[in-house]
């Protein structure tokens, strides 16, 4: 099965690595990329280890509910498509941060390539440790055994080609992720004793199709998948460079607007997972579960699949996790915040690669210390999550008509970054004393972000 994988990103490398001769064509693979390419691009960047296993885990324990969620999260990437995919991609910038720059200033356009820096290089690195988890548990080995292959293959696929090596094996990975879920679905549904009717049956009598939820959650949930889906779309580089690969604008929208039904689709195969597992078990009461929450479906791949399938089902978890942000990562600190003097390209791309293999051993060594420590992973993700709300209310700022703002939005961003990472890190301590629903901290972070940078901007500009 790995040697699967590394041909897969070897020969992913080679071809992508044939065509970089510029610093855009490392970033931005020339400009040139289909749009479906980098739809595929988009589904498989989304998908991650934890995604696949807390997706079918949730409809394992509880319903199809999140349904609402992605409904809220698909218009705001509606609202990516439309508004933001266009703007910065006439605009001709490298990065989403280098349009802040000209929208605000260098100041702002360096706190905000320097936020998404440290928070996707934790939320990566905690991506990278519970996906050495899971392929160690698979597996029988050691998780950090796993961990050092993933990271070793992961390295190899983008680190010489940059994006176009990484969209390339993105599409082959979001087709074997959906396809090895499908594959395990109908597994499941053939050793279900009555099969699917009895399936649907028990499913429902256990209230698990339930998808919508009328209560006082429901305006909560769409509100969040919204706001958190044109953060995470809008602000984060590592998604907005897919878009901005594209061959035009209008290809570069039709890549936004296509991932939704790739990502319906992935949802929709995990939650069918999850309800097909609750029935399997249900109807197989002496089989034991998983200590964890989250562990059913690797559990089920471990103790109920034959080797082959196993390795097979193992691919698609490992091809799920091993999407490192590494030319996003490169490009935010070459173009952004230390970008060699002009007319040196030659030495611009190799700056980039020295920093995209700098920042894949960092990622490697911040992941083989969250599997030591299961409470900093937390964090490392909600932290990840967190950074997408503050550089909103930036973009917020930058759209606001009138006269121009940097240093105010700047002193904003780190103001409430700062913040926010106290509170997660007094929360995860059990310090605050009261309930802490954190996913309030993205909607919040925007607004605070936006007030106080206009209202910094006239004491600092």
């Amino acid at each position: 099965m790995f040697f699967a994988v590394l041909g897969v990103m070897v020969l992913a490398a080679w071809f992508g690595g044939l065509g970089v001769r510029t610093p855009e064509d490392y970033f931005l693979a020339g400009r040139r990329l289909p749009w479906w390419v980098a739809a595929l691009s988009l589904v498989a960047t989304e998908l991650s280890v934890m995604t696949v296993l807390g997706i079918s885990a949730s409809a394992f324990h509880g319903n199809w509910t999140y349904l609402q969620f992605f409904a809220g999260a698909a218009a705001g990437r509606v609202l990516v498509a439309l508004a933001f995919v266009p703007a910065i991609h006439r605009s001709g910038a490298v990065t989403i941060y280098g349009f802040l720059g000209g929208r605000l200033g260098p100041c702002s356009r360096a706190a905000s390539a320097g936020l998404f820096f440290a928070s996707r290089l934790l939320a990566a690195a905690a991506r990278l440790a519970a996906a050495g988890a899971a392929a160690g548990l698979l597996m029988g080995w050691p998780p950090e055994l796993a961990l050092a292959l993933l990271a070793g293959v992961g390295t190899l696929a983008v680190v010489w080609g940059g994006l176009r090596a990484a969209v390339w094996a993105n599409a082959v990975q979001a087709l074997v992720v959906l396809g090895a879920g499908a594959m395990v679905g109908a597994l499941l549904l053939r050793r279900l004793d009555g099969g699917l009717d009895t399936g649907l049956f028990l499913a429902a009598a256990g209230e698990k199709l339930r998808w919508f939820d009328a209560g006082p959650s429901l305006w909560p949930v769409l509100l969040g998948g919204f706001i958190g889906s044109a953060a995470g779309f809008g602000t984060d580089h590592d998604l907005m460079q897919r878009a901005l690969a594209a061959r035009s604008p209008a290809a570069g929208r039709r890549a936004v607007l296509a991932s939704i039904a790739g990502s319906l689709a992935s949802l929709l195969i995990f939650l069918s997972l999850g309800t097909l597992l609750f029935v399997y078990y249900k109807q197989n009461p002496g089989l034991a579960l998983p200590d964890s929450p989250d562990g059913i479906y690797p559990h089920f791949l471990a103790t109920s699949m034959s080797a082959r399938l196993r390795a097979a089902a193992l691919a698609g978890i490992v091809l799920a996790s091993i999407d490192l942000p590494l030319p996003a990562l490169s490009a935010a600190f070459v173009e952004d915040v230390w970008k060699p003097a002009a007319g040196a390209p030659g030495r611009e791309l190799l700056l980039a690669r020295g920093i995209a293999l700098w920042a894949a051993l960092s990622l490697a060594a911040l992941a083989w210390n969250l599997i030591e420590n299961p409470g900093a992973l937390v964090f490392a993700v909600k932290a990840g999550v967190l950074a997408g709300g503050a550089l909103l209310g930036v973009f917020a700022l930058a759209a606001c008509p009138g006269r121009r703002r940097d240093r105010g939005p700047a002193v904003a961003l780190a103001v409430v970054a700062a913040s926010g990472a106290a509170l997660l890190a007094l929360s995860g301590r059990g310090l605050l004393g009261l309930p802490f629903a954190w996913h309030w901290l993205i909607p919040l972070g925007a607004a605070a972000t936006f007030v106080l940078g206009l209202a910094a901007a006239p004491l600092l500009d």
